[in-house]
C-alpha cells in the first residue's frame, strides 16, 4: 500500500514537472476554470504572443495586481503577512495600490493547473497552488509568467485573456490597445500625485503640493511643518502625506513608475525673475490690481513659494483690504515685513 502511493506520489510530481515545463514553451490547451465555463457560460479566448501584447497592458498589469512581481519568487511574503495581521484583527485591510496578497505567479498557478474554489475548498488549494507557484517560478521565466497570466486571466463571463476582452468591451485588438500608462509620461505632476492614491490627497490638493515642492522628492523630504504651511494642508493631511512616504512599499512603487519613464517633477514654466527664490509669501485680504490667484501665479513666477499661514519662515505677508486682524498682529509679532500691493509690485519689477 505504501509502495502503490509513494507511486502514485512519483507519477503526479513527474508529470506535473512534466506538464509546466511543455507549458514554458506553449500556451495551456484549457484549464478546469475554462472548461467549467464552457459548458454554461461559453468560451471565448484568443492567445496572443509576449511580443504582441502592448507594453502599457503589461505594465498595467504589474502595477494594479503585483508590482513586487519582478522582485520575489513567487510568493510576497510582506503582503501575506499585512493580509494575516488584517484578518487577525478583523478588521476589512486596506488594500494598497499594487493588489493584495495573491500574487500574479499564485494567480498563473491557480488559473492554469487548479481550480477557483469556493468558501472552504480554497483553503484545500493552496498547498498545491505553493507548490505550482514555486514550480513555475523555477522552470518559467518572468516574462512568460505574464504572458500566460494576460491569456488566461478571467476579464468576464466566459471570457479569457486580455485579447477576447478588449475584442469584447473596446472592439479592438491588445495587440493595439493603450491603456493609459503611455498617456500617463505624458501627464502632469499633479496628476500623477493625485494618482498615487495617497488618502486625502485629492485633485486640489494634489496640485498645491505640485506647485509647492516642484518635485516628488522634495515632497517625501519636507518636514512637517513645511508640508501645513502649504496652502490649503492641514496636519490631517500632512501626517498622511508623511506616512505615505514612509512605506517602503510605496517608495518602491514610486521608483518603478519612474523607472518606466513617469516624470514626477513640476514642468519648468517661464520665469520672470528670481527675485523671490526661497521666499515663502502669504496673501491675505482682497485687491485692486489682481486677484489672489494672479498674485500667487506672480510669485510663483517670480521664484518665492505660496503659504497659507503665517510662521517664523514666513518671508513677507503680501497684504490687501479687509484682511484678518489676527494675520496682521502675528505677522507684526515675528516682525515679518509687511507689502501692499503696489509694494509688491515694484519688488517684483525692479
Amino acid at each position: 500500500m505504501i509502495k502503490k502511493i509513494k507511486r502514485i506520489i512519483w507519477y503526479l510530481f513527474v508529470s506535473s514537472l512534466l506538464y509546466v515545463v511543455i507549458l514554458r514553451f506553449v500556451f495551456p490547451p484549457i484549464t478546469i476554470t475554462q472548461l467549467t465555463n464552457a459548458f454554461g457560460l461559453g468560451l471565448k479566448r484568443d492567445y496572443i504572443a509576449w511580443e504582441q501584447l502592448s507594453y502599457n497592458i503589461k505594465l498595467a498589469a504589474i502595477a494594479s495586481e503585483d508590482q513586487a512581481f519582478p522582485d520575489h519568487i513567487g510568493v510576497d511574503w510582506e503582503a501575506m503577512e499585512r493580509s494575516f495581521k488584517s484578518k487577525k484583527k478583523k478588521k476589512k485591510s486596506r488594500i494598497p495600490l499594487g493588489g493584495g496578497a495573491s500574487t500574479i505567479t499564485q494567480q498563473v498557478a491557480k488559473n492554469v493547473f487548479l481550480w477557483q474554489g469556493g468558501k472552504y475548498d480554497k483553503y484545500i488549494r493552496k498547498l498545491p497552488e505553493f507548490y505550482f507557484t514555486f514550480l513555475i517560478e523555477l522552470i518559467w521565466s518572468k516574462e512568460r509568467i505574464l504572458e500566460v497570466y494576460l491569456n488566461v486571466i478571467e476579464t468576464g463571463p466566459g471570457y479569457f485573456g486580455v485579447e477576447a476582452a478588449a475584442q469584447h468591451y473596446f472592439k479592438k485588438s491588445a495587440k493595439n490597445l493603450i491603456l493609459g500608462i503611455e498617456n500617463s509620461k505624458k501627464s502632469t505632476f499633479e496628476r500623477l500625485l493625485f494618482g498615487l492614491g495617497i488618502r486625502f490627497v485629492g485633485e486640489t490638493v494634489a496640485k498645491k503640493l505640485a506647485k509647492q515642492f516642484i518635485t516628488i522628492d522634495k515632497i517625501q523630504d519636507a518636514e512637517l511643518n513645511e508640508l501645513i504651511e502649504t496652502e490649503e494642508i492641514g496636519e490631517k493631511i500632512a501626517v498622511s502625506v508623511q506616512a505615505y512616504f514612509k512605506d517602503e512599499n510605496n517608495l518602491k512603487q514610486i521608483k518603478r513608475l519612474k523607472d518606466n519613464g513617469l516624470r514626477f517633477e513640476l514642468e519648468e514654466k517661464e520665469m520672470l525673475s528670481s527675485i523671490l527664490i526661497d521666499k515663502i509669501v502669504v496673501v491675505s485680504g482682497t485687491f485692486t490690481t489682481f486677484s489672489r490667484e494672479e498674485l500667487k501665479e506672480l510669485i510663483e513666477k517670480n521664484g518665492g513659494k505660496n503659504a497659507s499661514s503665517i510662521s517664523s519662515k514666513t518671508s513677507y505677508l503680501l497684504a490687501g483690504e479687509n484682511m484678518g486682524p489676527a494675520k496682521l498682529k502675528q505677522a507684526t509679532s515675528l516682525k515679518i515685513q509687511i507689502l501692499s500691493e503696489d509694494e509688491f509690485i515694484k519688488l517684483i519689477s525692479s
